[in-house]
């Protein structure tokens, strides 16, 4: 008898075995959605994420007053700034009572902060703990999307700031206007229509969530440093969405139920269940980036693992490949080849292109094109050697970890790495890169890749 463990495994394996494309609709809609629970579980299990979380609410407490003034500030100048009061209640609604009282006190908090009379040191302090939030959100974007590039420090600065301060007056300005729309005459008669009014009212009600999710959907698709696609992008902010909205309903149902917390820790029960309400919505942040990440990338699941090392072997195959790829489209003005597309072609994990790309590009043998998306050549394919690629893949983990920890080699070891050197540069005859593009290596070619 099969263990519950073989079960699950075998369940996983055969829900990811076949391609999604391969089913019909509806089975397709059925197994994506069970697919996205797979990868929210996956994710929310992951115990780095469960990590990042935890730090996200030590940032947030030290963050939430500064960059709320900063906002307050800018709200001020567009004239919205009354409606930070109602959003930053719905999104404590789960509090009930306790929600207005923590709402109160973060606006008596705001209100009394005379940005004006900081100064300039405490001015930088005011952006320095706000920007901290924002560069902490990129960096755990950055793990999901699997992403070790980095913005450029005016690239920080510009975007930061758009995040900081056109964000808030962008959701602001959404719900003064959804208010000011619902609080009119004109949504008054339309709710007095019969089979029309309800579902109108409906949507009014649930245009926090709305709002929550395009602010979800803004962030994944604005912060990491990968491209992120704005249908994977809308996904993860619907679902972000949809789980921020059940676990309000969950957690108000909690906080009304518990007498326990008050009793135990008395004052300061209302500051632990705000961190852990906090928490809660950072971990559901995350959940709805993993499932943005899977959209993209449908092949993989969300699946917590070590870093991807590839072995020599694997990293020349996909290296020759790749300049091979690269070196066609550019050779025959075919489209160019993008890290979504290679992944895409070959079926191999993204860590492993991403690997495979940077041991090209850091050995002078690809560069980005000018759309800063896509790859071309370094340089004239007829004066890259194959050989040259070969040895690139090979020391590739010499060049990301150059400390030289072997203190000695013996003279026949050097030798003998030498002559495998050598030997490879023989048998390639000094080939370049044109004479695989243009087949003249190979006696026939089986298959073309346009």
């Amino acid at each position: 008898m099969l263990s519950t463990s073989e079960i699950k495994s075998r369940l996983i394996k055969r829900l990811w075995a076949r391609d999604l494309n391969s089913y019909r609709w509806p089975s397709r809609f059925a197994v994506l959605s069970a697919r996205l629970l797979h990868v929210a579980v996956n994710a929310y299990q992951d115990n780095q994420l469960s990590n990042t979380a935890m730090s996200l609410v030590y940032t947030t407490f030290l963050s939430l007053v500064p960059f709320l003034a900063l906002s307050f500030s800018v709200l001020t100048a567009f004239g919205v700034q009354n409606q930070i009061a109602p959003y930053v209640l719905t999104l404590l609604a789960p509090f009930g009572e306790q929600g207005r009282i923590i709402t109160g006190r973060l606006l008596d908090y705001i209100n009394h902060l005379k940005i004006g009379v900081l100064g300039a040191a405490g001015l930088a302090g005011l952006l320095y703990t706000s920007v901290s939030l924002v560069q902490k959100i990129e960096n755990a974007l950055n793990y999901i999307w699997k992403s070790k590039q980095t913005r450029s420090l005016i690239r920080r600065f510009t975007d930061y700031l758009s995040v900081i301060l056109i964000g808030p007056v962008l959701v602001f300005t959404s719900f003064a206007m959804t208010s000011a729309f619902m609080n009119s005459k004109i949504a008054y008669r339309i709710t007095s229509i019969g089979a029309i009014g309800p579902v109108i009212y409906f949507l009014g009600k649930l245009t926090p969530y709305f709002l929550v999710s395009a602010a979800f959907a803004f962030m994944y698709a604005f912060l990491p440093t990968a491209r992120v696609s704005i249908k994977a992008a809308l996904t993860g902010g619907v679902v972000g969405g949809i789980l921020w909205q059940s676990a309000s309903w969950l957690f108000a149902e909690f906080t009304i139920s518990s007498t326990s917390y008050p009793a135990i820790y008395s004052g300061i029960a209302i500051i632990l269940l705000f961190a852990i309400w906090i928490g809660l919505n950072w971990q559901i942040f995350l959940i709805g980036a993993a499932v943005s990440f899977h959209m993209q990338y449908p092949q993989f699941p969300f699946i917590s693992q070590e870093p991807l090392v590839l072995s020599g072997k694997l990293r020349e195959k996909l290296s020759i490949l790749f300049i091979y790829l690269i070196a066609s489209s550019f050779y025959f003005n075919k489209t160019p080849w993008s890290k979504d597309s290679l992944v895409e072609y070959t079926g191999a994990p993204l860590e492993a292109v991403q690997q495979a790309l940077n041991t090209l590009a850091a050995n002078g043998l690809i560069t980005k094109s000018a759309s800063g998306e896509t790859f071309v050549p370094a340089r004239s394919i007829n004066r890259i050697k194959i050989a040259e690629v070969a040895e690139a893949a090979r020391a590739a983990w010499e060049t990301e970890y150059p400390v030289n920890f072997i203190r000695a080699l013996p003279p026949v070891v050097e030798e003998v790495s030498a002559g495998i050197s050598k030997s490879i540069s023989a048998s390639l005859e000094n080939k370049t890169v044109e004479d695989l593009v243009t087949g003249s290596m190979a006696t026939e070619r089986s298959y073309s890749i346009y």
